[in-house]
């Protein structure tokens, strides 16, 4: 792929970049920690800031003859994809599994699909400085296809929020970024009683409870064969507004390579969110 190669294209990318967000006022402070990858891996060969050892779960029924599997009694066991008995409580993202040491994703039922995702990825040199890289087989690529996700971001309720990011990729790899909005279910006291039981270092984002995806702004790049960079903005309705977000950066389809920079968050300005609402006005005021 030559991932060390410098390009034209990725000089004026930076530079937009910069202006972006040296020039957007007060609410240009990036909220992505270590989104230009230039601060390494940690301890787990992850770059800082950012996860890519990930896990989700399968829920199992209990039955009363559990051996036929005959005769569901309506109770239902979360199992992470390393075997490990989260419980009756359906795990959420942010979590880290205590037997496994990955992070639960919040995607829902796909437990196995991700439990070697770190694997394909690793920090790359691209000429300027470090990416995110990712190397995958077919059938990686064809299956669950490879995330790297940064860590729980807190948000403002009601507050609308710009991505961007650079990226580029091999002829056949499909890129995508997702910025993930979570809105915390205060009244969910089973969840907040399940944290109770789980030790510190399963909560590393102190979550008050669980947590439920309610927004999505989504960035579809396709395959950018030369380092491409790209925003979007997004605010969400009142029904959809969350408190906690991440970024999901996502690449799939064929064999190949992949890498990610320059990724960054910013909420948008008062005079942002006005225009933004009025650029894409609600269809039916009932679902405002």
């Amino acid at each position: 792929m030559g991932l060390k190669k410098h390009t034209t294209l990725r000089a004026a990318g930076l530079l937009v970049m910069l202006a972006l967000l040296c020039g957007a006022g007060s609410g240009a402070k990036n909220l992505v920690t270590n989104g230009d990858f230039e601060r390494g891996a940690n301890k787990a060969d992850e770059p800082v800031g950012w996860h890519t050892h990930i896990t989700s779960y399968t829920s199992v029924p209990e039955y009363k003859d559990p051996a036929n599997k005959q005769g569901r009694t309506g109770v239902v066991h979360f199992r992470c994809a390393c075997g490990y008995e989260w419980g009756t409580v359906r795990p959420w993202a942010g979590l880290v599994c205590p037997q496994c040491k990955q992070m639960e994703t919040g995607l829902g039922e796909n437990a196995g699909y991700y439990a070697k995702n770190f694997e394909s990825v690793s920090l790359v040199d691209h000429g300027r400085g470090k990416a995110a890289g990712v190397k995958m087989d077919g059938e990686v690529a064809g299956h669950q296809g490879v995330r790297v996700l940064s860590g729980l971001m807190k948000a403002q309720r009601g507050g609308g929020y710009e991505m961007g990011l650079e990226a580029r990729a091999t002829s056949g790899v499909l890129v995508r970024a997702f910025l993930e909005g979570f809105r915390y279910e205060e009244e969910d006291a089973a969840a907040k009683e399940f944290l109770k039981t789980l030790p510190p270092e399963s909560n590393p984002y102190k979550l008050p409870g669980r947590i439920k995806r309610v927004f999505r702004i989504d960035i579809n790049m396709q395959t950018p064969g030369e380092w491409t960079g790209v925003k979007e903005q997004g605010v969400p309705p009142k029904r959809s507004e969350f408190d906690y977000m991440l970024v999901n950066l996502y690449c799939y389809n064929f064999a190949g390579e992949a890498a990610f920079d320059s990724v960054y968050v910013r909420q948008l300005t008062q005079a942002e969110v006005e225009k933004f609402r009025k650029d894409h006005p609600t269809r039916d005021e009932r679902f405002k």
